[in-house]
């Protein structure tokens, strides 16, 4: 497999209104049983996010950032001063030690520009935002998380 890791943002990309699909847990499932490894990137608080997401356990790590206000779509979103999801997955790959691994980086908005400039192949899921679209190396035919399925397919099929 190409890319060992998918880093994968929440809302808007993994998430249709906060919900992971069970089509979309099947197919992260069958790519952590191929050898794969999923780290989430979001913006979303820890707390939060272990009351939406039930499969928290098919991450390796999940990446939560606050303290700087940036635009996200219609949002504000907060991060901390000097890091974004690019410096949280770099400090999540050493942690893990998995900095030698490519990554596939998968997102929607503006705080995912910096995750998908530092993957080694970046996807922009149909429903993302044109500037999104703009930087990516490849843009799904669906939106959210059948968008993350199509990218878990064409990794598992070698076709990426």
């Amino acid at each position: 497999m190409k890319y060992g890791i998918i880093a994968t943002d929440y809302d808007g990309t993994l998430a249709t209104n906060g919900v992971v699909t069970d089509a979309t847990i099947t197919a992260m499932e069958r790519y952590r049983d191929a050898g794969g490894t999923l780290i989430m990137v979001t913006g979303r608080e820890l707390p939060e996010l272990q009351k939406t997401c039930p499969r928290l356990d098919l991450f390796e790590g999940v990446v939560v950032l606050d303290a700087q206000v940036i635009l996200n779509k219609r949002a504000v979103m907060v991060l901390p001063t000097g890091g974004n999801k690019a410096s949280g997955l770099a400090a999540a790959l050493k942690t893990l030690d998995l900095e030698t691994v490519k990554v596939a980086g998968i997102g929607d908005a503006e705080n995912d520009v910096d995750l998908l400039q530092r993957a080694d192949v970046s996807v922009a899921v149909a429903n993302a935002l044109p500037r999104l679209k703009a930087i990516a190396d490849k843009v799904t035919t669906q939106s959210r998380g059948a968008g993350v399925q199509e990218l878990i397919e064409f990794i598992l099929s070698g076709l990426l």
